[in-house]
């Protein structure tokens, strides 16, 4: 019961998400031929959109009840609008501020989009990251990899034990008994488990199984140490590769919309479409070197050819 509960509330959340995007796309002139499945003043969600959606968010789009509680959705978003326009606040400043706002983004991440350069990094820009900071990458407390099996009684723990002494798998050990739960853990700090769990990891060697023991809860159990790594040992290539990546995605963002605006600077300037009014203010320090960037030189069709085909650099706009 818990699951399917669970698993309702997730595809409630995930239909909810989804229904801005059925909105925008019920907005389009375009007319369908689809059934028309619910109607709320001009609003219209037709069957075609629901398939469309959930196949999107790989739902089972002919499952009945998945589809009414997207319907069930998309009508109580669209009773919420139909309220707000019935007071006026589809002309209310605050939000109309807030959309023009959104709106600027939304035009200016897309340009970032369309300029971008493909930013994923390569195994190759991964590994020499990771070489070039490995100190970042240093553990500072003792960590472990290990194998939960959670048994019904201590008799059974036993068994589960015998069985790992042969080297038999966690999926040996489910498919003999049914009353067992094995979880395999990624890297755990040993100073954030248990009492339990510790005392029966720390004497342990790697790929040793401990005795059957009852954790706090009572829960009777059985571990296998898997891996070991201790405090200043440096991290895997492999465990940091994801944290690397972000990184090296970040920087490369970053380095292509420097690029950008350097771009734009410059032809800003050549078109003469940027003005500063500056006061006499030292803590303006920022905007007067834009200003002398911009206006105390003079450019020209011919010298600003001279430039063509390249993205200048911030320093480069500066110093000219």
């Amino acid at each position: 019961m818990i699951q399917k509960n669970h698993t309702k509330l997730l595809i409630s959340v995930l239909l909810l998400l989804a229904i801005s995007s059925i909105w925008l796309a019920g907005c389009s002139s375009e007319v369908s031929d689809s059934p028309e499945v619910a109607r709320i003043g001009d609003k219209v969600l037709r069957a075609d959109e629901i398939s469309a959606t959930l196949d999107e968010l790989g739902l089972n789009a002919s499952d009945a009840g998945t589809r009414a509680t997207f319907i069930g959705a998309w009508v109580d978003r669209q009773l919420l609008l139909y309220a707000a326009k019935d007071r006026n606040l589809d002309h209310d400043r605050e939000i109309l501020e807030k959309v023009a706002t959104l709106h600027e983004e939304l035009m200016i991440n897309k340009l970032y989009d369309l300029e971008e350069k493909s930013t994923i990094p390569s195994e190759g820009e991964i590994i020499k990251y990771w070489n070039d900071h490995t100190g970042e990458f240093t553990r500072t407390s003792t960590e472990v990899k290990l194998v939960m099996i959670l048994v019904s009684s201590r008799n059974m723990g036993w068994q589960v034990r015998n069985m790992l002494d042969q080297s038999r798998s966690g999926l040996d050990i489910m498919g003999t008994y049914e009353a067992v739960e094995v979880d395999s853990t990624g890297w755990l700090d040993i100073g954030h488990l248990p009492g339990s769990v510790l005392r029966n990891t720390k004497s342990l060697r790697v790929n040793d199984p401990s005795l059957p023991f009852q954790m706090e809860t009572g829960q009777w159990a059985v571990l296998k140490l898997m891996k070991r790594a201790h405090a200043g040992d440096t991290r895997s290539v492999e465990e940091v590769s994801d944290d690397i990546r972000r990184r090296l995605i970040a920087e490369k963002h970053s380095h292509s919309m420097i690029d950008l605006l350097a771009s734009l600077r410059q032809e800003a300037r050549r078109k003469g479409i940027v003005a500063f009014s500056i006061p006499g203010d030292p803590s303006v320090a920022l905007l007067e070197e834009f200003h002398s960037t911009y206006d105390s030189v003079e450019i020209t069709e011919e010298s600003d050819s001279l430039n063509a085909g390249r993205s200048a650099s911030i320093e480069e706009i500066n110093e000219e």
